[in-house]
């Protein structure tokens, strides 16, 4: 008779860890998806054209590509909020218009999802309406 004693701890610890990033993973697309669904509902009142609405939706679907990819780069750990607002306000900066001010701030994944929606609305407005909407205009970030 022959046998064979294979252990299979390491294994199983793996396919554990597995099933575990994958929950965490479709958690996460979940929530993803929920937020854009409440975006579009939310622009979907008050755009006077298909076109319109179609380059609002784009530019919050491209902030949190942003925000997706500062979050992987730090492994889901946390965001800067510095380089968060920058990122933010890299569509309408040009000849140092744009200022960010402020001690290293780390915010925590959920935090920086919401700040980051808040701080695209932010720069949305003064680049339609506020102080980016002018060849001399400047707008400046500052935070404790």
């Amino acid at each position: 008779m022959v046998g064979v004693n294979i252990d299979v701890t390491a294994r199983k610890r793996a396919e554990e860890r597995q099933r575990v990033l994958v929950a965490e993973l479709d958690h996460r697309v979940k929530n993803t998806l929920a937020t854009v669904s409440s975006v579009i509902s939310q622009l979907a009142v008050g755009y006077g054209s298909v076109a319109t609405f179609v380059a609002a939706v784009d530019g919050r679907i491209r902030s949190m590509a942003r925000t997706q990819e500062l979050l992987s780069a730090s492994k889901w750990r946390g965001i800067s909020l510095a380089e968060l607002v920058r990122r933010e306000l890299a569509p309408y900066a040009k000849d140092g218009n744009t200022e960010v001010n402020g001690p290293e701030t780390i915010l925590r994944a959920d935090v920086g999802q919401v700040m980051a929606m808040v701080v695209h609305e932010l720069a949305t407005n003064a680049a339609k309406h506020g102080s980016l909407s002018t060849t001399d205009g400047r707008s400046a970030f500052t935070f404790q």
